[in-house]
């Protein structure tokens, strides 16, 4: 994870300090390091910020990324393609400063436009400034992965990665949707570019938004990347999804950090898992109840290379209220929900404090 956030018109410098707010609010996100880059879309004042975990050069790949141009990109995400792209960039005559994928993002939109976005494998949510007055693109990737969202102020525009960095700005009144908490409780999710509040909209997956000095806006839409079919593909479908699933974990696992798979007891973290073992260090974690502290599958799946760490129980906080699911705000995600949460609030605050006695 990352996190960035942007503030267009007046209250870009306005005290308390807005972007610095919503970067306190997103360094859980990017524990790493953090910055901002001043500029301007037309005469409007622009500050961009962005808080980074580092996994790709990790003492070189900071954010915002300034191009010599003085273009200016802040990224949530990755861009698991990112070698490939650079030596292509690098010989059409550009030159790079660092190993990490945001650069070369930065650059691919910088020289070749959002086109350039159809052509990249990767999940990510940025924003990119051209210099020297803009426009000012804003994007998600074609799945929706990363979340982003965005609302206009009094004077011009906010955007961040959460609803939480939104609110710490100040600029956003805390209003709830209520037609959004309806949909929730009716159907489970709200369809759209709607959010939890009033006034902001998620960026929708595989959209760019594009303002220009007048804050105008035009919506764009990026097209997943399209992938020819490796050599033989076809003969056997199963062998096919395979070998799909392990180029996908390679992908995300050319990191400089240790990583870990979580392993919930499904089918698709087993696979995960699976693959993982091919590269050395990787850990898995599990969770369990107080009941059910050992679990078969982790013993199966413990056999070989991956390092299986022994499951944690999961108990109550001293001082915990049950939590009821209205969605995950904080995320900058459409509200979601399961009726059952919200019913049983009452049986699992008395589920939890049974294990807590047993305990």
């Amino acid at each position: 994870m990352c996190g960035i956030v942007g503030v267009i018109g007046p209250e870009a410098h306005a005290r308390p300090d807005p972007v610095g707010a919503a970067l306190a609010v997103l360094t859980p996100r990017g524990p790493d390091s953090g910055g901002r880059v001043h500029g301007a879309l037309g005469e409007m004042p622009l500050v961009l910020g962005a808080r980074r975990l580092a996994l790709v050069d990790v003492p070189g790949g900071r954010q915002p990324v300034v191009r010599p141009s003085g273009s200016v990109l802040v990224m949530n995400g990755e861009i698991y393609d990112h070698d490939e792209h650079r030596r292509r960039l690098i010989a059409r005559g550009e030159t790079f400063s660092t190993r990490g994928d945001a650069e070369v993002l930065a650059a691919l939109l910088d020289v070749e436009g959002i086109d350039a976005l159809s052509r990249i494998e990767g999940s990510w949510a940025f924003a990119f400034w051209k210099a020297p007055v803009g426009p000012l693109w804003i994007g998600r990737d074609p799945w929706g992965v990363r979340p982003l969202a965005w609302a206009r102020t009094r004077g011009g525009l906010v955007f961040a990665s959460t609803l939480d960095a939104i609110l710490a700005t100040g600029l956003v009144e805390p209003v709830a949707d209520a037609s959004a908490v309806a949909d929730v409780l009716r159907d489970g999710v709200v369809l759209g570019s709607r959010s939890a509040l009033v006034g902001v909209e998620r960026v929708e997956p595989g959209e760019v938004l594009r303002f220009d000095a007048r804050l105008r806006l035009t919506r764009h839409t990026v097209a997943p990347r399209e992938v020819p079919p490796a050599p033989g593909a076809g003969a056997d479908p199963a062998t096919d999804v395979l070998d799909a699933l392990r180029a996908a974990v390679n992908d995300r696992l050319r990191l400089e950090r240790p990583a870990a798979v979580f392993l919930s007891g499904g089918i698709d973290s087993a696979l995960i898992a699976s693959f993982a073992r091919d590269h050395p260090g990787v850990t898995a974690w599990t969770l369990a109840f107080p009941r059910h502290a050992e679990d078969p599958r982790r013993r199966i799946l413990g056999q070989g290379d991956l390092d299986v760490r022994d499951p944690q129980p999961l108990r109550r906080a001293p001082g915990a209220r049950a939590l009821v699911g209205l969605g995950v705000p904080r995320e900058g995600e459409r509200p979601r929900g399961d009726a059952r949460m919200v019913a049983g609030e009452r049986r699992d605050e008395r589920a939890v404090d049974a294990a807590r006695q047993e305990d």
